[in-house]
């Protein structure tokens, strides 16, 4: 490159640099103003500054730039609104969809059958291996606390709970269907 070329790109770079330090936070706030998810502020912000580096920032005064910088930010912040307005309505359609046509029946029978199979398949995991397992899924336990717990090291308790998932989805890939609709539901 010519000594032109650096230097032009130097003074963008640190334009670019006390640009974003001055206004980052700023905008996140303002942003925050129209989205509650902080992290998708800083997204919205941080998408902004790329889209920045692009265009010819030298040549726009600090008003211009400032004005620029907040009408950015508030049109990124409503299409993400629009966006999630969106996906919340098409899921609640679908959701409708499969109450009002009930696909989606399931009944007390296939439960308690589940549940048998479910303790049917933890019955035959290794003992150490069922006892992570339970602590892990139905006491909460991190695996930090497992492994103090149990004089083990955290990647003990990985392998155990490895060990378990992989014996436990062979043993109930028959009810995998099953299993996902009452997720599906649970998350709700």
């Amino acid at each position: 490159m010519g000594k032109e070329l650096l230097k032009i790109r130097k003074d963008k770079e640190t334009a670019f640099s006390e640009i974003f330090d001055t206004n980052y936070v700023k905008l996140c706030h303002y942003a925050h103003t129209f989205v509650e998810d902080f992290d998708q502020c800083k997204d919205i912000v941080q998408e902004l500054f790329a889209k920045l580096w692009r265009l010819d920032i030298e040549k726009m005064s600090s008003d211009e730039l400032s004005k620029y910088l907040y009408r950015s930010v508030k049109n990124g912040c409503l299409d993400s609104l629009r966006k999630q307005k969106v996906r919340g309505s098409y899921r609640q359609q679908i959701l409708e969809k499969l109450i009002q046509e009930e696909e989606v029946s399931i009944s007390e029978v296939e439960i308690k059958e589940l549940a048998k199979a479910i303790e049917l398949a933890l019955s035959q995991l290794p003992e150490q291996t069922a006892r992570i397992f339970k602590m892990s899924r139905f006491e909460d336990k991190t695996y930090a606390q497992i492994a103090s717990e149990m004089d083990l090291t955290v990647k003990g308790v990985e392998f155990h709970m490895s060990k378990a998932l992989n014996i436990l989805r062979e043993n109930l890939k028959d009810y995998l269907p099953l299993i996902t609709t009452i997720s599906f539901f649970i998350d709700k």
